[in-house]
């Protein structure tokens, strides 16, 4: 099962799954979650709500359930991943107050709590001054994928449609 970054869906959009010509992907993400494996968080959601755009207006139509909402027993991922960023010697200290204050600190521990696999666009740095994605799965055991992974692991084929 996945989580899925604020970065996998901005991207789609402005990018390769625009929803004006691969409406297909969109629909591919929500039936994958009603089959119950693709998800992704609270925080994200609020993220692409303040987008304002079709992106947001999208979000609005889903189904909320598309966006868990952290668990009871999350508190203890939370600390889990606070403790190891408070502890790290590589980062400087903005690095770890941003990071504990996004999204991304609540993705990797709800993961990590329920066990998913995380799925960005981040890739991992020797960077100093910036907490990634990756960074911060690897230590924890947290398998991170890119969007492209996903998509030839699970059956999914986006197949053109071609209108007069």
């Amino acid at each position: 099962m996945y989580l899925l970054d604020a970065d996998v869906f901005i991207e789609a959009k402005d990018t390769y799954f625009a929803m004006d010509f691969c409406p297909g992907f969109w629909d591919w993400l929500v039936h994958a979650h009603h089959q119950g494996r693709l998800f992704s968080i609270d925080r994200v959601r609020a993220e692409l709500l303040a987008g304002d755009d079709e992106l947001s207006e999208w979000v609005k139509r889903i189904p909320r359930s598309f966006f868990l909402k952290p668990a009871s027993n999350t508190t203890e991922s939370l600390r889990v991943i606070a403790d190891w960023t408070s502890r790290s010697d590589h980062y400087e200290q903005d690095a770890k107050a941003a990071f504990l204050a996004r999204a991304d600190y609540y993705l990797v521990a709800q993961a990590h709590e329920r066990g998913y696999a995380v799925v960005t666009n981040e890739k991992a740095t020797e960077s100093k001054r910036q907490i990634k994605i990756p960074n911060a799965c690897a230590p924890h055991g947290v398998p991170v994928r890119t969007l492209f992974e996903v998509l030839r692991a699970e059956p999914v084929q986006l197949v053109a449609s071609f209108g007069s």
